[in-house]
Parts: C-alpha cells; sequence; structure tokens
C-alpha cells in the first residue's frame, strides 16, 4: 500500500473513532427533554436542522482556518488581535445569525403548514433558542478550531485530518446539550 495512504489512514483512524463516540453522545442530552419536544412541532423540526447547521458551520470554520494557516495568513502569535480572525469571526457570526433566523421561520411556516396553531411568544422564544445556540456554539466552535488547529500545526501534522471531525462531532454534542439546556430554562 502507499505509504501516504497509510499515513492518511494512522492519523485520522483514531480521531474518526473518536468522532463517532463522541456524536452517538448527542442523543443523551436530547432524552431528558423528550416530552417537551413532543409538545412543541417546531422544535422537532429544528433540532435536525440546528444540528446539521451548526456542524457545516464547523466545517467552514475548520477549513477556512487551515487554507489561512498553510498559505501563512493567520498569524500564531496573537491571532486574536489578527485582522484575518476578525474577519473570519465576523462574516461566520453574520452567516449564523441569518441562517439560524431562517431555520426557526422556517420550522414554523413547515409545523404550521402541518396544523400547528402559531404562537407569537412561542415563535420569539423558540427563535430566541435557535439563535443563541447557533452564534454561542460557532464562536466557540471557532475558538476551539483556531486554538486545537495550531496545536496539531505545531505538531507537524495536518490539522485537517483531525479538526473536521472531531470539530463536527463535537458540534453534534454540544448542539444538542445547550439546546436541551436552553428548552428546560425556556419551557
Amino acid at each position: 500500500m502507499n505509504k501516504t495512504v497509510l499515513t492518511i489512514f494512522r492519523e485520522t483512524f483514531s480521531v474518526m473513532i473518536i468522532s463517532n463516540i463522541i456524536s452517538s453522545l448527542g442523543g443523551l442530552a436530547l432524552h431528558s427533554v423528550e416530552k417537551k419536544l413532543l409538545i412543541l412541532l417546531p422544535i422537532l423540526i429544528i433540532v435536525p436542522g440546528l444540528n446539521a447547521l451548526i456542524g457545516g458551520f464547523a466545517s467552514i470554520v475548520c477549513s477556512k482556518f487551515t487554507t489561512m494557516l498553510y498559505l501563512g495568513e493567520f498569524p500564531e502569535g496573537k491571532w486574536w488581535q489578527s485582522h484575518n480572525f476578525k474577519a473570519l469571526f465576523s462574516k461566520v457570526m453574520v452567516a449564523a445569525l441569518i441562517s439560524s433566523m431562517y431555520l426557526a421561520i422556517l420550522a414554523f411556516v413547515i409545523a404550521i403548514l402541518r396544523g400547528f396553531r402559531f404562537n407569537p411568544p412561542l415563535f420569539i422564544k423558540i427563535t430566541f433558542m435557535t439563535i443563541i445556540s447557533t452564534l454561542i456554539l460557532v464562536a466557540l466552535l471557532l475558538l476551539f478550531s483556531i486554538v486545537t488547529g495550531l496545536y496539531i500545526y505545531h505538531k507537524k501534522h495536518d490539522p485537517n485530518s483531525y479538526l473536521i471531525p472531531l470539530v463536527t462531532s463535537i458540534a453534534d454534542v454540544a448542539t444538542m446539550a445547550l439546546f436541551s439546556v436552553l428548552l428546560q430554562f425556556f419551557f
């Protein structure tokens, strides 16, 4: 077998196993709020979309960061003060805000089409929960990706091999956990 293929397999296999274990824990957080989920149809519609949304942003953040790192566009010193970090952070947060609002509105439209009665206070709560979940998790995953990516890069490994599966798995678990906490808090 080709040496490059073996290297890629060796570097990514353990990360993929760990990522799958982490992802499988995501449902445990939802189990604690199962009854509340069943009462609120829009939330049932939002949960898979929110999970995919956060996972997608996690992949985008990892990809953009590692590309900037390899092109030398990301300073390794005080990276949080750099123009590139601030630009990446602001663009991702604006996109996350718009996407989460769109997701909440779309979930309510689908729920109403399925016979759910529109309730403005409920709409506001669920939209707020979706926005808060998205913004908090995207910001934390961006910071985690950068710190972990720099560590992996300094160890002379390819951050893409580790970051994308790891961060998307963490995103799966964290989305379910944070949304469950917010669901308990608001309902």
